[in-house]
């Protein structure tokens, strides 16, 4: 036999057993709770084996519960759903939901749905991801960190959409500079990412904004550094950065006076040498020269374009070639590692929500968050309101009561000393 089929053989075995386990732990919960005198005073019985079949991590488990009705409030729930935050008509656990949405982020819902310990459809796997409520990392530093340079670097993707039309996800990210971690690799230091697509520019320069007073010292900054292709989105960002001052990418100028003198190479250098003198009349002067050499006309548009775009952005273009702590922008590598990758290498049709959703996620990951985390804000905030709403009905101000009691009080919940975990405890320990 090999080692690979042994082991196999063991997971599904192991795998079996757990959702027997998980069975009979609802199952016994469920009997306490009908047993218990706490719930008599508050909990009418509606009904009893009312079967439940939910996916989990270990395969699907089917249990059988018990349908109450509150003597106070008419309302009617199954306690041990409550108790386990199984909400009505879930269909598939947390941890399903969570390697779910690991994997489609970095593959299509199909081949997500395959990956998962336990296979799904492609719309289950859309489904899960437009679940998510709140897809945000948000950061505050206990103590304010102190630089005197940051740097802020801003570009979008561009992805097809099911309607046959175009959208593009932005991306922002604020760091402190570059180290080398290697011979052949640099990293950005302390970077923190912002993006989506359906949120307004203005929302996310907001947010940019929050990110840096909630971590820097606004005081010791002395120069946040706007790094982009000059588009008027990323422009906007000098509206609500402290110190800004505006870069434009090195990488774009470049592009622009390659494309103007592909026909007159002899051109390039002196184009350089007058953005680098901010010689603006010199500059204007040798554009016109290259423009009257050019004979095609499609060049001539280039040279055009080339010289409009460089002196719409002369500022831009100054800081980039004379501030000594300029630093290369790299946002087209960053569009491809966390947008172009998963969302418009392949030739992918995205609904605009699920676009957004997506994007927001792959930003969310690159910020190494944890996918769990989402998951969780839901789930607090959906028992902050139950207590809020339990507290009212009552008219009580802090919630220690039965409901409290009620958990407390079941046994298998507190101790593990009933059948199914003391059984899984042997099981373990042989």
């Amino acid at each position: 036999m090999q080692l690979s089929d042994f082991a196999r053989d063991m997971k599904k075995l192991t795998d079996k057993m757990g959702r027997n386990l998980v069975k009979e732990t609802l199952e016994q919960v469920d009997e306490e709770l009908r047993e218990s005198s706490i719930r008599k005073k508050e909990w009418y019985i509606e009904h009893r084996n009312s079967t439940k079949s939910i996916i989990t991590v270990l395969g699907e488990v089917v249990y059988s519960r018990t349908y109450f009705v509150s003597k106070l409030s008419k309302e009617y729930k199954y306690l041990v759903d409550e108790l386990f935050n199984i909400t009505p008509h879930e269909r598939l656990d947390q941890g399903v939901k969570i390697e779910i949405v690991e994997h489609a982020t970095n593959l299509s819902y199909r081949k997500s749905g395959q990956e998962t310990l336990v296979p799904v459809s492609a719309q289950t796997v859309m489904n899960t991801i437009k679940a998510i409520d709140v897809i945000k990392h948000e950061v505050v530093a206990n103590t304010k960190k102190q630089v005197e340079v940051l740097y802020v670097e801003a570009d979008e993707d561009h992805i097809h959409l099911q309607n046959g039309k175009g959208a593009m996800p932005k991306l922002i990210y604020v760091h402190e500079g570059i180290r080398q971690v290697s011979e052949k690799r640099n990293e950005l230091i302390n970077a923190y990412y912002i993006g989506g697509l359906i949120d307004s520019s203005n929302s996310l320069w907001e947010e940019v904004y929050e990110y840096i007073k909630n971590n820097y010292d606004l005081d010791a900054l002395k120069t946040v550094y706007l790094s982009g292709d000059g588009a008027a989105w990323i422009k906007k960002g000098v509206n609500y950065l402290p110190k800004e001052k505006f870069v434009l990418d090195k990488f774009h100028i470049a592009q622009y006076i390659r494309k103007a003198t592909q026909q007159n190479k002899e051109y390039s250098a002196k184009i350089w040498e007058y953005l680098k003198e901010s010689n603006k009349v010199a500059f204007e002067a040798i554009m016109n020269e290259l423009l009257q050499v050019t004979e095609s006309k499609s060049k001539q548009k280039e040279i055009i374009d080339c010289k409009r775009y460089l002196l719409n952005n002369w500022d831009g273009v100054q800081i980039r070639l004379q501030d000594k702590d300029v630093i290369g922008c790299s946002a087209e590598g960053h569009i491809s590692h966390i947008y172009s990758a998963r969302m418009s290498s392949r030739p992918l049709g995205w609904s605009k929500n699920g676009a957004d959703q997506m994007s927001k996620l792959r930003v969310y990951q690159a910020n190494k968050a944890d996918v769990e985390e989402l998951f969780n804000i839901r789930l607090r905030e959906k028992k902050a309101k139950e207590v809020s709403k339990y507290m009212i009905r009552n008219g009580i101000s802090n919630v220690k009561g039965s409901s409290g009691e009620l958990n407390h009080n079941i046994k298998i919940l507190n101790n593990g000393k009933v059948t199914p975990i003391f059984r899984f405890k042997n099981i373990y320990h042989r």
